[in-house]
């Protein structure tokens, strides 16, 4: 794990130029530990579709040590991204769940599993590009009507952040639903430039 690389700025601003969006952004600021690179690639696909859960907790634990140094009070919640039901019955666990709940025992946040749904069932992003992407997660995400978090900040957990079509869906979501801010939390994020 020593030799992955760190991202030299965890914690950015969302705007178009750092996230490379044209279109609107519906999160706040995004938050990652490692850059996306073959390495990380590797690891995230043995995380994810081999079952090496153990993976995606370590990778947590050190997403954990950057998140210590935000100031999380204001955040209410974490709100890790769903999968459809039929990929969550393929795979078994949700990437996203797992990294939320490792990071939810380190900095005291408690994560919301019921909050948000994925109600349309999306093809694999891994060979699209940014516009693709954008297509193919529009309406793919549902928020609980009673979930009542009118100007609660939370934070929209997912493993990686390529183009950030799907975290922007989500946002997207949560915001129109009455969410405050939103700090996106990632594993690792590709860097711009």
């Amino acid at each position: 794990m020593n030799h992955l690389p760190l991202l030299q700025k965890p914690v950015v601003a969302a705007t178009g130029d750092v996230v490379g969006f044209t279109g609107p952004i519906y999160f706040d600021r995004s938050v990652a530990v490692f850059g996306y690179d073959d390495s990380v690639q590797k690891l995230m696909h043995m995380f994810k579709y081999r079952g090496y859960s153990n993976i995606g907790r370590i990778l947590a634990g050190r997403l954990g040590d950057v998140l210590q140094s935000v100031d999380l009070n204001q955040f209410e919640k974490f709100v890790p991204v769903p999968l459809h039901r039929l990929r969550y019955r393929e795979r078994g666990f949700n990437q996203a769940a797992v990294i939320a709940q490792k990071l939810s025992t380190r900095v005291g946040v408690p994560v919301d599993l019921k909050i948000l749904k994925r109600v349309r069932y999306t093809q694999p992003q891994a060979k699209m590009d940014k516009a693709q992407r954008a297509v193919n997660v529009k309406d793919a995400f549902w928020v609980k009507p009673s979930a009542g978090f009118l100007g609660s900040s939370v934070l929209l957990v997912d493993d990686v952040f390529t183009t950030g079509s799907t975290l922007n869906e989500a946002a997207r979501v949560l915001k129109e639903a009455g969410a405050g801010e939103i700090l996106t939390v990632t594993l690792a994020r590709v860097e711009l430039g």
